[in-house]
């Protein structure tokens, strides 16, 4: 019996449920068609843990992210930047790192910069724009 879309909670909690009162936990699982490392003792862990609440899709977001940055570091990031308007991330980082030390690499200095709108994106410029002359193509060459 393979998990049906529709009623998936229901099914979910059948399958604690009767998890609960066997003694043949891999039999229940190959009749559900799940694996019992992978799916099997989570569903399990879950109801008991949970009930009827922990049997839902959870979010697969992280909770905590270990490398994001303070918001004491932010306050310093910006507070640099508007102290000196031409200054971009790196140049931000090196003063950064003399007066405090440790910090954030570059491209974080970045991203903090582009979120409060700091920065602007540079404007591509072709070759010919950036040389000021046109390139003139040359008689029989393909």
């Amino acid at each position: 019996m393979a998990w049906q879309p529709r009623e998936i909670m229901n099914q979910r909690t059948e399958f604690a449920l009767k998890a609960l009162q066997t003694d043949n936990f891999r039999a229940l699982c190959r009749e559900y068609g799940i694996s019992p490392k992978k799916i099997g003792y989570k569903w399990l862990a879950r109801f008991k843990e949970e009930s009827m609440g922990g049997m839902g899709d959870q979010s697969r977001r992280p909770r905590s992210s270990p490398e994001s940055l303070g918001e004491e570091a932010i306050c310093r990031i910006i507070n640099s930047r508007n102290d000196t308007v031409t200054w971009g991330p790196r140049k931000i980082r090196e003063v950064y790192l003399r007066q405090w030390g440790q910090g954030p690499s570059e491209s974080s200095l970045k991203r903090v910069l582009e979120r409060c709108g700091l920065t602007e994106k540079r404007k591509v410029r072709r070759w010919q724009e950036a040389v000021g002359w046109p390139v003139e193509e040359k008689d029989g060459c393909e």
